[in-house]
């Protein structure tokens, strides 16, 4: 083999290492996002796909909806994407429920607050290509205590901490699980026709 073969031979071992270590490095978080990590596993079988999915999110929305019934008096829609927001993004969140942001994998957190701005009730939806699970993650007051307590929200801004799990159990069915560990801290916008 020759000199210069030798060089080329290491030389697009390099760039393909580049390569490679490019595609490794995470998208950045948006600021206010410290942790937003999901997961699904799933055992039961019938519509959905048997396994399991992890999103890892990069960045978040936070819509507030005034006068929610019959859960509370307001509810936030916190909204976890695995790219990073583009104002196009922010103003299709807002005005248009996320028609175009939703369109790959995210997770959105429903959570109904009463007149003190606590939980009253958690509805979770998880979306993968090919999967979509919707479910009252926690609606019991043990389970919102351990769950979405420490959930501070001033009528602007959210502070919201959670590492928690739902699973569903059936004595029919194998488990379905729904895990997550979030840590953010963003502005909530209102939603204009709710």
């Amino acid at each position: 083999m020759t000199i210069r073969a030798s060089a080329a031979i290491i030389a697009l071992a390099l760039t393909s290492r580049a390569a490679l270590s490019q595609r490794a490095t995470p998208a950045p978080r948006q600021p206010g996002v410290t942790t937003a990590v999901f997961t699904l596993d799933n055992k039961q079988s019938g519509v959905l796909k048997i396994g399991g999915s992890r999103i890892v999110a990069v960045s978040g929305f936070v819509g507030r909806v005034a006068h929610e019934r019959p859960y509370g008096t307001e509810a936030l829609e916190i909204e976890f994407f695995t790219v990073p927001l583009t104002d196009a993004d922010r103003a299709d969140l807002t005005e248009n429920d996320g028609r175009k942001a939703r369109k790959g994998d995210h997770v959105i957190f429903v959570i109904w607050l009463d007149t003190a701005r606590k939980a009253t009730q958690v509805n979770m939806t998880y979306v993968v290509p090919g999967t979509t699970v919707v479910r009252s993650v926690a609606y019991t007051a043990l389970k919102l205590k351990s769950d979405f307590s420490d959930l501070q929200f001033d009528g602007k801004r959210l502070r919201f901490k959670s590492k928690a799990k739902f699973e569903e159990l059936d004595d029919k069915k194998a488990p379905l699980t729904l895990a997550w560990d979030v840590d953010v801290d963003l502005p909530a916008v209102d939603r204009p026709g709710h």
